[in-house]
């Protein structure tokens, strides 16, 4: 009974951990978008400075390329600095719960260290 609540905790914080590792992968794509779709317009503005043809980045991929076009580049920066945000609590938060994992389960195996 006690081994069964203890897996019971131990997949809920596996659980998490995915959820996280999941947002995480989220604010990761949102930012390579606004990466993506700044260094597009940037690239015209230069390559209009200096009429040399830029080369020309891929354009955002997924669900986020059509509404990104529509935004301004402030719009835009202020999306990157966002996602940069919402990207750093959730590693953060990912490995907090990844350490308290391998601490619950410290001692109770001889595995050997990475």
């Amino acid at each position: 009974m006690e081994q069964e609540t203890k897996w019971r905790a131990f997949r809920g914080q596996l659980e998490a951990t995915s959820n996280l590792a999941a947002d995480a992968q989220r604010a990761l794509a949102q930012l390579r978008s606004c990466q993506e779709e700044l260094s597009l317009r940037l690239g015209k503005v230069n390559a209009a400075r200096t009429q040399t043809p830029a080369c020309r980045p891929a354009a955002p991929q997924g669900s986020n390329a059509a509404p990104l076009k529509s935004l301004s580049v402030q719009e835009l920066s202020t999306s990157l600095e966002e996602s940069s945000v919402v990207l750093e609590k959730a590693v953060r938060a990912l490995q907090e719960n990844l350490e308290k994992m391998r601490t619950s389960d410290k001692g109770r195996h001889k595995w050997p260290d990475p």
